[in-house]
């Protein structure tokens, strides 16, 4: 259930908390074949090499030092509108933003962190600590790509953090690997 957000919201996120860390990164597994082998591969390699390389991490803890205002630094090309696929995820959406008492226009302006791999001010994302989510909350794993309430909570955490007076900013690097999602096709 909840796939990476879950354990993240309900375990990790409180664990980094109580142990007083200021960063994190937030990696996890790409297993569906909703873009098929090559662009999952490709896809993932990206976001895991942004983060994880030597240069990467450099850049990362350079950005956020430099930075007070910074609360999640993603990946090139995955910071996008909150309206992407917003069809599939709008009723779960939109009782996420009753609950949390966020105005739906604002919401609707705003960019989320596609992939939902990033490195993150710890300070930035204690507030989703408090919202209550439970793991019954989320849909048993049945390979959907879109659609479920973990989906839905990944439009909300880059919410929360702007919300929170956080920046979310994107590491330079080319983004050729971060699949379209219908966004960027039309001009």
């Amino acid at each position: 259930r909840g796939r990476d957000v879950a354990p993240f919201l309900l375990h990790l996120l409180p664990a980094v908390v109580t142990a007083g860390h200021q960063f994190f990164v937030k990696l996890h597994t790409k297993k569906s074949l909703q873009f098929g082998l090559d662009g999952l591969d490709k896809w993932s390699r990206h976001l895991i090499d942004s983060l994880l390389s030597d240069d990467g991490v450099v850049v990362i803890e350079n950005q956020f030092l430099a930075d007070n205002d910074l609360g999640c630094l993603c990946p090139s090309g995955t910071l996008l509108p909150v309206a992407i696929a917003l069809f599939k995820n709008d009723i779960r959406l939109r009782d996420l933003l009753s609950r949390s008492m966020i105005d739906g226009r604002w919401a609707l302006a705003q960019k989320f962190v596609a992939g939902s791999m990033f490195a993150g001010r710890v300070d930035a994302f204690s507030s989703l600590i408090h919202c209550g989510f439970s793991l019954e909350e989320f849909e048993l794993e049945d390979g959907q790509f879109d659609g479920t309430f973990a989906h839905a909570l990944e439009r909300l955490v880059s919410l929360e953090v702007n919300r929170s007076g956080w920046q979310i900013k994107e590491m330079s690097g080319s983004p050729a690997a971060v699949p379209g999602f219908g966004y960027g096709l039309v001009d």
